[in-house]
């Protein structure tokens, strides 16, 4: 973590100690579906396997809730892990995949935000597109971080956003969504097909969290 990185990230954790202390009573802990209930068909992609998740990786997050499966839709392949917090006030919040994969071996290759239209839910969101490199293999990493309001991009965005959800809503739930594919084709066309995956998605994730 670069020395700037490091000095933002422990401000904002000092400053949501003491909101996350002195509000804690008006705190609201949502109850939404499980994400066990999360649909097996969307449009083409089916569910082809439950995928155990990383125990390591795990017992580290320690999300409220999780999802992690694999998709098809004929010989295109997607993965999708959803970690969900209904409180950040633990010290349990997502992780960036930035920090995680490259410590299982992973050589970043390229980082960019992508703006993701989705028609059905009339709305855009931005999500990161992480490229990723291990032993010759390459893969595309999509990821964004949600609440009840908003989708978010930035590693650090999401935690200063659950200051306000909680002097406002009384609310500092969040949920990490990650969509990997492997690039065979090269990565505009692993990127076409994350991105019909999203889309497919979306508005069933944001069914997931429950409205403000």
């Amino acid at each position: 973590m670069k020395p700037y990185h490091f000095l933002l990230l422990a401000g904002i954790l000092v400053f949501q100690v003491v909101i996350y202390y002195g509000y804690s009573q008006h705190e609201v802990i949502p109850q939404g579906p499980p994400w066990n209930t999360f649909p097996s068909h969307f449009g083409k992609w089916s569910l082809d396997s439950e995928v155990p998740p990383d125990e390591a990786s795990l017992a580290q997050l320690q999300p409220d809730d999780y999802l992690s499966r694999d998709y098809v839709a004929g010989s295109n392949h997607i993965n999708l892990f959803v970690a969900y917090f209904k409180t950040q006030r633990t010290g349990h919040a997502p992780h960036s995949p930035k920090a995680c994969l490259p410590g299982a071996g992973w050589e970043p290759v390229s980082s960019a935000v992508l703006p993701i239209s989705v028609p059905q839910s009339g709305v855009t969101i931005d999500a990161n597109q992480y490229v990723v490199r291990r032993a010759g293999a390459e893969m595309a990493v999509f990821y964004w971080y949600q609440n009840s309001r908003r989708t978010i991009a930035n590693e650090y965005m999401f935690q200063v956003y659950a200051v306000p959800e909680l002097l406002s809503h009384g609310r500092t739930d969040v949920a990490f969504i990650r969509v990997i594919t492997e690039i065979t084709n090269g990565l505009g066309d692993a990127r076409n097909t994350a991105l019909d995956f999203i889309r497919q998605i979306f508005p069933e994730v944001r069914s997931h969290i429950p409205s403000a």
